[in-house]
């Protein structure tokens, strides 16, 4: 019995509905704040056993202050930064066993607002750009409908960066980090 559990979570037919966090942060320094969530809540259909096909929306927000001291040569800044994007996915999970390493590959396209004040000085500007990335990780299923996942994430892709604000220039962007996340299995 508990071996058809355990393999009917990804079977062909199935849903799947999750979200994964890949940062969510405050820090705070004497003169500077900087807020910053990063969250994907995500869909997808098992076309074959332990294969979904899905898309994510991903869903990003950072807002930075600094407020240096009056002697300083610095000038005070905010800046806020806004993403929202589509990107379809598969991922792969391998065996059957309470926990399973995947394997995620993914493509979209992203639209960026970015606003910053430097001193007396404000600009703001928005691009779309795709990006790509490509995870490894492992999901435990709690149950037959649940899981908690945890992958290791490569990410690249054009996105509006500080260095090139005031020209409203993109640039390539690549990063590593750690996501986590849940995932509910919907249907038979």
């Amino acid at each position: 019995m508990s071996l058809s559990l355990a393999t009917a979570q990804t079977e062909k037919g199935r849903w799947t509905v999750g979200a994964q966090v890949g940062n969510l942060s405050y820090s705070s320094r004497a003169d500077s704040k900087t807020t910053t969530i990063l969250l994907s809540p995500s869909a997808g259909y098992f076309v074959a056993k332990n294969v979904v096909i899905g898309a994510s929306v991903p869903l990003f927000y950072s807002y930075s202050k600094s407020t240096p001291p009056v002697q300083s040569s610095f000038n005070p800044y905010e800046l806020t930064s806004t993403l929202i994007g589509l990107s379809p996915y598969v991922r792969v999970y391998f065996g059957d066993s309470k926990l399973r390493p995947f394997v995620n590959a993914s493509v979209g396209y992203n639209k960026q607002w970015n606003s910053i004040k430097l001193g007396t000085q404000a600009n703001k500007a928005d691009d779309g750009y795709v990006s790509y990335g490509i995870s490894a990780g492992a999901a435990y299923f709690i149950n037959n409908n649940i899981s908690l996942d945890a992958a290791l994430a490569y990410s690249g892709g054009d996105q509006l960066n500080i260095s090139d604000f005031f020209n409203n220039g993109l640039t390539q962007s690549k990063s590593i980090g750690l996501s986590v996340g849940f995932r509910l299995f919907l249907g038979r």
